[in-house]
């Protein structure tokens, strides 16, 4: 459902684009669906335990368990297990492998779908920005940035033509970002085939801005969780915040505990004995439950990138929300 989804969205954006054809479009679908799958995962866990444990109150296999002094807990435990596993797995596997098709995703997107000529990363080497215009290429490292003063350091600018030849480089120490371009210190030129000159300070005019290097970036989601750790320490060594990068490490951590409280969720919607009805108004409420608690997630998501609340805390509530609630239901059931 998902791909089929993602397919028709992908077709008509490509309505438009005569260069881009079915097997392009088929191709980009396939690669995002990991990463569709993990955004829906907490759900599939949530209806398919609320379907297994209907099916067991409905045939009254649940009531024959209880009779015997099996307590709730110790009948969730073997679903609950298995959810932390699937979780564990998905983001022990599943997860490098959709960091890796998304990427090829988006990197697919920004060829054939966006009309933006300006490329960024960030390595060992420094922070790259890439622009492209009508005549030639530009490119542009730097090695540290300094977001409060709006300055960089240790910079190289590469031009280059069209056929990727270099026309001329140019060092610096630092450069100051002004109105319409950088003030370099300390400069010196290399252009192709001529003596370099040495400039104690160059304006340089470019449309490389600051807020472009401070969202330079690369998206947290095409970064396996396994490298996360390296990269975040990486850029914050670069000047840049990595408050992304540890909001969604923490986030895909708190992702697979989430999917153990979505087994209790769904056992306060289910277990419910059959001949009492209301039956389907609870399932319905789990339905719209768990609805709810993913917008939270969102919610707290989008705080802790705005620094309103502590990563922890913003990365981990909805699943501490989850579970309180799962196990304030469950023990007033088995209480009653």
């Amino acid at each position: 459902i998902l791909l089929l989804f993602d397919f028709s969205e992908l077709v008509r954006r490509a309505s438009s684009k005569p260069d881009v054809t079915l097997l392009i479009v088929t191709q980009m679908a396939f690669l995002q669906l990991p990463f569709l799958y993990q955004q829906v995962l907490p759900f599939i866990v949530l209806f398919t335990s609320m379907f297994v444990l209907w099916r067991f109150n409905r045939s009254n296999e649940i009531t024959i368990i209880r009779i015997t002094g099996t307590s709730i807990w110790q009948m969730l435990l073997p679903i609950g297990v298995c959810a932390l596993l699937i979780g564990m797995f998905d983001l022990a596997a599943i997860n490098p492998l959709s960091t890796t098709m998304l990427a090829k995703y988006k990197s697919m997107d920004e060829s054939y779908f966006s009309s933006a000529q300006s490329k960024s990363s960030v390595s060992e080497t420094g922070i790259w920005l890439g622009n492209a215009n009508d005549n030639d290429i530009t490119d542009m490292r730097v090695d540290k940035v300094d977001l409060d003063q709006g300055q960089v350091f240790d910079l190289m600018i590469l031009e280059l033509d069209k056929k990727d030849r270099l026309k001329r480089r140019i060092n610096a120490t630092y450069g100051t970002f002004q109105a319409n371009g950088l003030t370099l210190e300390e400069a010196w030129v290399f252009p192709v085939h001529e003596q370099p000159t040495f400039h104690q300070r160059l304006f340089y005019e470019t449309d490389v801005t600051l807020s472009q290097i401070q969202e330079s970036n690369i998206p947290p989601e095409t970064i396996s969780f396994w490298l996360l750790p390296s990269f975040i320490n990486l850029i914050e060594k670069s000047g840049l915040s990595g408050i992304k990068y540890t909001l969604h490490w923490h986030a895909l951590i708190a992702r697979a505990f989430w999917l153990l409280t979505m087994v209790v969720l769904a056992a306060t919607c289910s277990l419910r004995p059959i001949h009492k009805g209301r039956s389907g108004f609870l399932i319905m409420s789990g339905v719209i439950m768990g609805f709810i608690l993913y917008f939270l997630k969102d919610i707290t998501y989008a705080m802790g990138l705005a620094s309103t609340l502590p990563i922890l805390l913003a990365a981990w509530t909805p699943v501490g929300i989850s579970a309180m609630l799962g196990v304030a239901f469950l023990l007033h059931s088995e209480d009653g």
